[in-house]
Parts: C-alpha cells; sequence; structure tokens
C-alpha cells in the first residue's frame, strides 16, 4: 500500500512538473513559465510558480523557443535570421574612389552588374561610360600632339647640333595638346559626378521598392508579413 501511495505521488510531480511552458532566450536562460499570448514582437507569460504573478513580457528577438506542455515547440531563431536577412538591402557606398556594397569592398565590373539591375541607375551609369570614351579620346588626342611636338623639337635641336638650317620651333601640336586638356578634365568630372548620381539612384530605387517577407508564429498559427 505504501508503495502504491509513493508511486501516485511521483506520477503526480511528474505531471506537474511537465504541466508548463518553457521559453529558452537566446543567452541560453530557461524560464518555468504558463504562456498567454504570442504577439508579432513579444511574448507574454505568467511565472510557472506564481499563477498569480503579473503578466511577463520579452521580446520575440530575445527569445529562442518556447517548449509547450503538450511537447510542441516555436522556434524563433530561423525567423529572425530570414527576416535580417531580407531587411538587408545592397546598398551601395563610395569612399576615395573604392566601392562597397553592404560594407564588402567591390570590383568595379561587380557594382556595374549591381548597377545594372536598376533601369534608371543603369542609364545614368552608361552616361558615365559614354562621357568617360570622351575622356579617353581627348587625352589621348593631347597625348599624341604632345609626342609629336616633342619629337619635332628634338629634330630640330638636333640639326641645329649639328650646323644645318632648321626653322622655328613648332609651338602648334604643344598648344592643340593643352586645349584638348580642358575638354578631358571637363569630361573625367562629369563622368565622375555621373557614376555617383548613378550609385545614389540605385540606393534610392531600392529602398523605396524594397519589399521584405518575415514569417511569424504565434496562438493561431503560422503568418507571413510584408514590409514595403
Amino acid at each position: 500500500m505504501k508503495h502504491y501511495n509513493l508511486l501516485i505521488i511521483i506520477l503526480l510531480w511528474t505531471i506537474q512538473g511537465n504541466a508548463q511552458d518553457i521559453i529558452t532566450t537566446k543567452k541560453g536562460e530557461d524560464i518555468q513559465a504558463k504562456v498567454l499570448e504570442i504577439t508579432l514582437k513579444e511574448i507574454k507569460y505568467k511565472k510557472f510558480d506564481n499563477p498569480n504573478s503579473p503578466v511577463y513580457t520579452l521580446l520575440k528577438s530575445d527569445v529562442l523557443l518556447v517548449r509547450y506542455e503538450n511537447g510542441s515547440k516555436d522556434i524563433f531563431q530561423e525567423e529572425d535570421s530570414s527576416k535580417n536577412k531580407n531587411s538587408i538591402p545592397n546598398l551601395i557606398n563610395m569612399a576615395d574612389r573604392r566601392y562597397y556594397i553592404n560594407g564588402n569592398r567591390v570590383s568595379l565590373s561587380e557594382l556595374r552588374r549591381v548597377i545594372y539591375k536598376d533601369s534608371q541607375a543603369k542609364a545614368i551609369w552608361q552616361k558615365s561610360q559614354g562621357l568617360m570614351v570622351g575622356y579617353a579620346v581627348c587625352s589621348i588626342a593631347s597625348v599624341g600632339f604632345s609626342l609629336y611636338g616633342i619629337s619635332d623639337l628634338l629634330g630640330k635641336i638636333e640639326k641645329q647640333n649639328k650646323g644645318e638650317y632648321s626653322a622655328d620651333t613648332n609651338w602648334t601640336p604643344f598648344i592643340v595638346a593643352a586645349g584638348l586638356l580642358v575638354p578631358s578634365i571637363v569630361f573625367y568630372n562629369l563622368s565622375y559626378k555621373a557614376k555617383v548620381d548613378a550609385i545614389e539612384t540605385y540606393n534610392r530605387n531600392l529602398q523605396e521598392k524594397k519589399v521584405t517577407f518575415s514569417t511569424f508564429i504565434d496562438a493561431n498559427g503560422v503568418g507571413v508579413s510584408l514590409r514595403f
């Protein structure tokens, strides 16, 4: 009879010990509780050992999982990582003419590949590339005239050293070369400005059009929320 009573006591103690919810935080803390409600952002509960306690609140972002008395679980870790992954836009930053996406340095080809995903930013970027062509043409022409002028000048100096007749120095190539430097500088600055405009346009459009998906679990089941 004593053994029978002892068995009943152990059984009741086991049932009582399991008839509770356990909230596990991301810090590794287990809270014995009676979960009352799970909202989009919060978990409301009472302490298991004190049914008359006030209602406590935890942020879902601080909770790893909830184990219910019936053995079922709600896991929030995957929800948070998925939400964070979807909420991080691929913003482009530029510092010292170096390009970064989400803080990671990228090459010019990688940057162009990202920029081309936005049609408006792509058009501005292509304008920048066109201006760079103008810069290259003027720069190459300027160098070419300078080399021609230097070559002509050295030839005349050599003739003079040999006592041969030499015409006066021809300054025209140098004047033309200097004149071509002006539009080349203008083209370069306009190209750089257009490149900055393309990056700013991409970032602005990305933030305006960004739609994020996140799942959540509450007492009524699983749902999906949209953020524009």
